[in-house]
């Protein structure tokens, strides 16, 4: 997996009916919703799979999508641009009841930006062409850009691409029949799975391959009685 520290023995991971954990409901204000800050109005999509996650086009913050993370982390008045939206999406989809309460709460939601597929380097020069990706994005965790991608928000990214008009979908060249995601993030591209319900308004499952290795290990000493006890 890219941007791994370490490699590990591999296992796959489904996530059964992963939608509505935190707010009840999969899209719990549509695919999407005009999020409207101090300096401009954008469209969003709020997702709940997995973990709650907002998302917003690069290109409607002037962005490409694939500058470097820590050109982007000097950026202060994107970060607070970005941390508005996500304040307000949490409280249009009734996480929180207001907007100081977001501020307080920075783990979920969590926001990412996406774009459509494009060449790019990642962050320790490696060059990824467009045609290998299906979406770009970007994730941001309590303020700041994530080194890769999480784990959770893998799941609910491509949960967001698969379900038709949501923001990662338009940004995305993913068919309707594609079961396969590819998402290209700092540090290179992994490819999760995802089916939706017959309908495409549920998501029957989520996948991802993950790493395990061995933490501990130790030997346990049963004594042995006498007259079969």
């Amino acid at each position: 997996m890219p941007g791994l520290v370490r490699a590990g023995a591999k296992y796959k991971v489904r996530i059964m009916n992963p939608g509505g954990g935190k707010t009840g409901k999969t899209l719990p204000i549509g695919r999407r919703i005009v999020i409207e800050t101090k300096q401009n109005a954008y469209e969003s999509t709020f997702i709940d799979v997995v973990n709650p996650l907002i998302y917003v086009s690069s290109k409607d913050l002037g962005l490409l999508g694939t500058e470097l993370n820590e050109e982007l982390t000097e950026r202060k008045e994107l970060l607070e641009e970005l941390e508005e939206i996500r304040c307000h999406g949490a409280v249009a989809a009734g996480m929180v009841g207001s907007i100081e309460e977001a501020k307080s709460t920075q783990a979920i939601p969590k926001i990412a930006l996406v774009s459509e597929p494009q060449d790019y380097k990642t962050s320790i020069g490696k060059q990824i062409k467009k045609y290998e990706v299906d979406v770009v994005a970007k994730m941001l965790s309590m303020g700041k850009f994530h080194r890769t991608f999480a784990g959770s928000g893998l799941y609910n990214l491509a949960a967001a691409v698969k379900i038709s008009d949501t923001v990662p979908n338009v940004n995305s060249t993913v068919s309707r029949e594609k079961n396969t995601i590819r998402i290209g993030h700092p540090e290179g591209i992994v490819e999760v799975q995802v089916a939706l319900s017959e309908d495409g308004e549920e998501v029957q499952y989520v996948g991802l391959e993950r790493t395990a290795r061995r933490i501990i290990k130790g030997d346990l000493y049963v004594p042995t009685f006498k007259g079969g006890e």
